[in-house]
C-alpha cells in the first residue's frame, strides 16, 4: 500500500464535497433550436454542385457490390466496391 505523504496530497486542490448534484444546473449552449440545415439549402447546394453528385452516386456504387467471397487482397482491393476504389472516390472529392 502506499503511504499518505504530504508531497502525494499536493495536486489535489479540488474540494469535491462542495460540488453538489441537486445545485447542478446546466448551462445553454444559446442555439436556435434548429436541428439541421434546411432541405431548400440542401437541395440548392446539391444542384449548384452537380459533380458533387456524382461523386455520391460513386460512392454509393462503390459500397453497394463488395467482393467478399474471393480469396485475392488485390482482388479486393482494386474491384469495384474494394477499398481501393472507395479511396478513390473520396480523394477524387478532395480534389475537387
Amino acid at each position: 500500500m502506499s503511504k499518505n505523504t504530504v508531497s502525494s496530497a499536493r495536486f489535489r486542490k479540488v474540494d469535491v464535497d462542495e460540488y453538489d448534484e441537486n445545485k447542478f444546473v446546466d448551462e445553454e449552449d444559446g442555439g436556435d433550436g434548429q436541428a439541421g440545415p434546411d432541405e431548400g439549402e440542401v437541395d440548392s447546394c446539391l444542384r449548384q454542385y452537380p459533380c458533387i453528385r456524382n461523386m455520391t452516386a460513386a460512392l454509393q456504387a462503390a459500397l453497394k457490390n463488395p467482393p467478399i467471397n474471393t480469396k485475392s487482397q488485390a482482388v479486393k482491393a482494386l474491384a469495384a466496391g474494394g477499398v481501393g476504389s472507395i479511396v478513390r472516390v473520396l480523394t477524387a472529392r478532395k480534389t475537387v
